[in-house]
């Protein structure tokens, strides 16, 4: 399909060695390496605390059900959408989801410690 062996790679890590997962990446707009998805939130990031400040988010991660699935999509991206049909979990998922995209363009305040770019 015309990707570097290096491009392949970085999708089959990406998405945990899923083939169909991998293409998929691979053929959309790729604008995070997987040492961003590895590394994940900042804790000090608003869009950390804005999703851990919702009380409906709170609510959600009370639930054993919740950690089954965060588990589960962990192990298994693919797993998602089966999630997001679930009467419990879907709408937990797709509240974090709006946050995430809501809160993820306000920039990050710089420390007293960090340089001046």
């Amino acid at each position: 399909m015309g990707f570097s062996e290096k491009e392949a790679i970085q999708a089959l890590r990406i998405s945990r060695n899923n083939q169909d997962a991998a293409c998929d990446w691979l053929l959309s707009e790729r604008s995070e390496g997987p040492e961003v998805v590895d590394r994940g939130l900042e804790p000090n990031s608003p869009v950390y605390k804005a999703i851990l400040a919702n009380p409906n988010v709170q609510l959600g991660l009370n639930s054993p059900r919740c950690l089954l699935a965060f588990l589960q999509m962990l192990e298994n991206p693919v797993s998602v959408s089966q999630w997001l049909n679930d009467p419990e979990m879907g709408p937990l998922l797709m509240q974090i989801s709006r946050i995430y995209h809501s809160e993820k363009l306000t920039p990050f305040p710089k420390t007293e410690t960090e340089p001046d770019s």
